[in-house]
């Protein structure tokens, strides 16, 4: 069933699965971007409190 609805839209089963993790690894890469940059001003703004010649103290000079 799934073959003949691929092949009527002219698409085969492999560059579908191409397709798909392809789209989620951009997703994945994004997340990870965004927990990454959160990690990295939380650690930031800790490193800031305990010591005011951190980059981030000097940042906000």
């Amino acid at each position: 069933m799934i073959e003949t609805m691929l092949s009527e839209k002219g698409m085969n089963f492999n560059a579908l699965e191409k397709e798909i993790f392809r789209i989620g690894c951009e997703i994945a890469a994004g997340l990870m971007e965004q927990v990454l940059t959160a990690i990295d001003n939380h650690l930031a703004k800790n490193n800031f409190k305990r010591n005011p010649s951190s980059p981030y103290a000097l940042m906000q000079m």
